[in-house]
């Protein structure tokens, strides 16, 4: 049900869903709004959050159908077993942006091209990479009782593939290596063979794998990337980064 501030689509005993769009050159919408100030107060207000931010992809914006498949996620999500053992609270964030220009049938098809220029504008702007970073380090005030997952569709995994190649770019060198999210997910993102090579040598220069387990890891199976410069292991079960791209 929606209540308080235009930008929360939910908030209720099962989850709690807000709203952050960007414009057409990759800030925000409506900046006086104060989307993504209004969004973290809530989250600072919510014990034990289970952080989903979710990008959307080509064909989709702020009042899609995808809006409704993310509150749908969200409610199974909610609802799921290791969710209610663990009392955690389900907050999402749907980061919208105009991926959508067309809406006439078949010609919607033609701005496929423009849409990716789009999509790449917002992965380049630093609003985004911003209130991705600051919701993560929101929701990281709660922990250990805090888990932060991102989700980028298509277009939405190519703004979300950036994000995390310029994040892990700026770990280079750290010590105590920690990426600010716990898992993102980048489902068919409809970008370029070189970003992905680029994120995955980032992601070889700060970890080395090692077969051995991490001692005491519940799921007890795969090995364990250690970090170069020093810091928690990540395990190989439960990994940071994950793509994922289905045959056409």
């Amino acid at each position: 049900t929606p209540t308080g501030p235009k930008n929360v689509l939910n908030q209720d005993s099962q989850y709690t869903l807000t709203a952050i769009e960007f414009g057409e050159i990759g800030s925000y919408a409506d900046p006086s709004a104060g989307e993504l100030k209004k969004t973290i107060e809530l989250l600072k207000g919510t014990e034990r959050p289970l952080l989903v931010v979710f990008i959307h992809g080509w064909l989709n914006n702020a009042t899609s159908g995808n809006v409704g498949d993310f509150k749908g996620f969200l409610s199974r999500l909610a609802q799921s077993k290791q969710v209610v053992d663990h009392h955690y609270n389900v907050f999402g964030v749907y980061f919208a942006w105009p991926g959508k220009s067309l809406d006439v049938p078949c010609l919607e098809y033609l701005s496929f091209w423009n849409r990716k220029q789009a999509a790449e504008r917002i992965a380049s702007n630093g609003d985004c990479l911003d209130a991705i970073e600051q919701l993560s380090q929101t929701a990281r005030l709660h922990l250990p009782y805090a888990y932060v997952f991102l989700i980028g569709h298509s277009f939405g995994g190519l703004i979300l593939e950036r994000t995390v190649e310029h994040t892990l770019r700026t770990l280079q060198g750290q010590k105590n290596v920690k990426p600010p999210w716990d898992l993102a997910l980048m489902l068919n993102p409809a970008s370029d063979s070189i970003l992905t090579r680029q994120l995955v040598g980032d992601l070889q220069s700060l970890y080395t794998y090692s077969p051995d387990p991490v001692p005491g890891d519940i799921l007890h199976f795969g090995g364990q990337f250690k970090p170069n410069s020093g810091g928690d292991p990540i395990p190989e079960s439960q990994p940071t980064v994950v793509e994922l791209q289905s045959d056409n």
